[in-house]
């Protein structure tokens, strides 16, 4: 995690490792909101599966947006 992640987010559940990366719970400092980073290693993926990978983040952010 990068020192400006660590300075407004804090670790609360680390998740195992699925089938592309890991997800981990955090909690926001300034609003004790949660959320939910999936850390995925892109090197260790074949094409298509950074392409399933890209496509999972386009999703969320859509789903955020709505």
């Amino acid at each position: 995690m990068s020192s400006l992640v660590s300075l407004i987010l804090l670790p609360m559940l680390f998740g195992r490792p699925g089938a592309y990366g890991t997800a981990v719970l955090y909690k926001k400092k300034d609003d004790d909101s949660l959320v939910i980073l999936k850390e995925i290693n892109l090197h260790e993926l074949n094409v298509s599966e950074r392409q399933l990978a890209q496509n999972e983040v386009t999703n969320c952010l859509l789903i955020k947006m709505f």
